[in-house]
């Protein structure tokens, strides 16, 4: 049963070039339904061209080369869409960014849904998937789930079987990694059979075979090693059937037997049968071993054969393996945790076997660590039910799905409003409690300092208050924290009612309505960062941060919102690795917070700088640095403050909550930093900060 999460992985990733197909397939299928010019015939030679530089590992020539050809006059928004679907894929199968990635899937997805036309569905729910995939390498399940099932929601709106074969092919490799090898399989099997309406093109051929071999990887994990070599045989004999019709790809089919081989040789190694199983492993060694093959199923297989020897006795011939896979390892600087942790095992058997205990434990160790380190990043992933979370998602949607009639449509419209203007007064009068409260608090304390004869009575009527407060406040954070779901529910229904609304006075009212909401959602985060504060000097949860990358990907994040008011962001990063004890979490809303200020307070097509310096050996620094409307004299000494007067509203009337700032200084100076700013009213802001080194 060893690494076979790996190899289910591995058969996914094993090709660029596969990926690159990929990218092709569902980047060209938007139909010609709007008045926009289709130039697949001309897109498509230089997304081949593209694609072969990455596949050559010339990533960056690619990237560079995909620019100029989107600069062309006669490109459009779906080829741009096209474009940076392949740039997606070159992050994510290529280089293994899922971070990198994840940026570029957020522009795949806000095209998709603000500038692609209405009939490009399939472009629309790849791009869902492709989200939903950096999402869930980075382990962000939950919005990742989310991603899936909306790509699954355009799939059953296009009535595209093929779409919906995507969706079952990655909820089954979810629940493969969540060990529901059962419902992997029924999803696998849903995967092969909607695959029969895909276009017949090689990588819908390929998905075909990938996944009858992945449903034996399902049986061969629940013991059923009959069934499991059952479904390897059946793959094979449908790359050997139809693989032929696919020129220049024999490398692929190749390698694909060749991984079907090693699967199969693990069934026998499972029953026993070590006759049937070595000449299995020693072909598909013998075949991935090549150079631009699956290097890393044949270290697999090399493996799973030393095992064999060690219960054979064979213990030379495991020594020989092992240690040609121990030169591999240390040549290619193998990454492979599973495959690590299976070689120490072996090795540890090997050395027990020979009576070298010292050595023997030394292996024992390190694979005990790493087991315990890979258990760990299992046990997150199967935390969540991705079934679960999906049966919400489809709750959501039998709802839309019965919203038929416009009494109904009326009904909930009306009701939602009330809602959402009853939670909102709610909030409201929960901050101006909250707001009273410590105004009550401060001019107690006052007059305590005047009023000397009854001072022990107004200590005990203070702490009652204090008291009061605790709860009040621990009330506010309940209540806050419970108010987020049903207005998250909410802003989702709505945003499912509009897709099914078509007039204009009910667009504008849901629209009304979705940014009330969202807006509500905003207020809500600062009120809860605001009763959180982290303790100045607390190093409570705090780690090693590297300041550099946090920065560079927060601000590219904010690129779009910017882009939006049609201003600049520019960073300058110093080249020193800035490492920091901090949370990423709270460090990311500091540099949102005093961005998306920069942005709100700026007049559109003005720049705003970040930097990064190293001031010197003990401490960083960080400004943000805008041509903005500036802080007045009057407002300077109350810009920090938990509940200032000094918020006003940005350049484009956006709203403000005068809590972000006051959030920021906690933060930081929870961090151990400082911060402050200088302005001139009419002529821009410059925020600093700065943050000790860690040593």
């Amino acid at each position: 049963m060893f690494n076979c999460l790996k190899k289910i992985i591995g058969v996914f990733l094993h090709s660029y070039a596969l990926a690159i197909c990929l990218c092709i397939a569902f980047l060209c299928s938007c139909h010609s339904k709007h008045n926009l010019t289709d130039n697949r015939d001309k897109t498509e030679p230089f997304i081949t061209r593209a694609a072969f530089l990455a596949d050559n590992h010339n990533t960056t020539e690619a990237f560079a080369y995909l620019d100029s050809v989107a600069a062309l006059p006669w490109t459009n928004i779906i080829d741009e869409h096209r474009f940076l679907g392949l740039k997606y894929m070159i992050y994510f199968r290529t280089l293994r960014k899922p971070d990198s990635a994840l940026i570029i899937a957020d522009s795949l997805v806000y095209i998709a849904e603000n500038k692609l036309p209405e009939d490009c569905l399939e472009e629309k729910a790849m791009s869902y998937f492709s989200k939903g995939d950096a999402l869930f390498q980075l382990q962000q399940f939950n919005d990742a789930y989310l991603c899936y099932y909306k790509g699954k929601v355009i799939g059953k709106k296009s009535y595209s079987a093929c779409l919906l074969s995507d969706y079952d092919y990655r909820m089954g490799m979810v629940l493969y990694k969540q060990n529901r090898f059962k419902e992997a399989s029924s999803h696998f099997k849903d995967a092969f059979n909607n695959s029969a309406s895909c276009t017949n093109t090689f990588i819908s051929y390929y998905r075909k075979q990938e996944v009858l071999n992945n449903t034996g990887l399902c049986y061969q994990q629940i013991g059923a090693n009959d069934s499991a070599i059952k479904y390897y045989d059946l793959a094979a004999e449908f790359i050997k059937a139809n693989g032929n019709q696919f020129a220049g790809r024999e490398m692929h089919n190749a390698i694909a037997l060749a991984v079907i081989a090693g699967n199969k040789a693990t069934a026998y190694k499972n029953e026993k049968n070590f006759a049937r199983a070595i000449p299995l492993f020693k072909e598909s060694i013998g075949i991935n071993n090549k150079d631009y093959f699956d290097n890393n199923d044949a270290q697999i297989c090399r493996i799973k054969l030393a095992d064999i020897y060690l219960q054979m006795g064979y213990n030379d011939s495991a020594q020989l393996i092992l240690q040609y896979s121990d030169s591999l390892i240390k040549k290619n600087n193998y990454s492979n945790k599973f495959v690590l942790q299976e070689w120490y095992g072996l090795m540890w058997r090997l050395h027990k076997t020979k009576g070298d205990n010292d050595v023997a434990y030394d292996y024992l160790t390190k694979h005990t660590m790493l087991k315990d380190s890979l258990q760990k990043i299992k046990a997150k992933i199967q935390a969540l039910d991705a079934g679960q979370q999906i049966r919400m998602f489809e709750t959501e949607f039998e709802i839309e799905s019965l919203q038929k009639s416009n009494k109904l449509k009326n009904s909930l419209i009306i009701v939602a409003a009330f809602s959402l203007v009853l939670i909102t007064a709610i909030v409201f009068l929960l901050f101006n409690i909250r707001k009273r409260n410590r105004r009550h608090i401060k001019s107690l304390r006052a007059l305590n300092k005047t009023i000397g004869t009854n001072k022990i009575e107004l200590e005990e009527t203070l702490k009652k208050l204090e008291t009061e407060n605790r709860n009040k406040t621990n009330i506010f954070k309940i209540l806050a924290h419970d108010l987020r779901s049903p207005i998250v529910s909410m802003t989702m229904l709505t945003d499912l009612l509009k897709t099914n609304t078509h007039e204009p006075e009910k667009l504008e009212m849901l629209n009304m309505m979705q940014t009330a909401g969202n807006n509500t959602l905003d207020l809500i985060t600062e009120m809860l960062e605001a009763a959180n504060p982290l303790p100045a000097g607390s190093s409570t949860a705090l780690k090693r941060v590297e300041l550099n990358s946090l920065i560079f990907t927060s601000v590219n994040l904010l690129k779009l919102k910017a882009a939006e008011k049609q201003q600049t962001l520019t960073l300058n990063i110093t080249s020193d690795v800035i490492t920091v004890n901090a949370t990423e979490e709270r460090l990311t809303r500091v540099i949102n917070n005093l961005v998306n200020n920069a942005i709100k307070f700026s007049n559109s097509g003005t720049e705003i700088i970040v930097t990064l310096v190293k001031l010197n050996k003990n401490e960083a620094q960080v400004c943000i640095r805008d041509s903005g409307i500036g802080i007045p004299s009057s407002l300077k000494n109350t810009v920090f403050d938990m509940f200032t007067d000094a918020k006003r509203y940005g350049t484009n009337g956006e709203k403000a909550y005068g809590l972000g700032l006051a959030i920021t200084k906690q933060i930081i100076e929870g961090f151990n930093g400082k911060i402050w700013f200088k302005s001139k009213a009419g002529k821009g802001t410059t925020f600093y900060f700065t943050l000790p080194l860690v040593k």
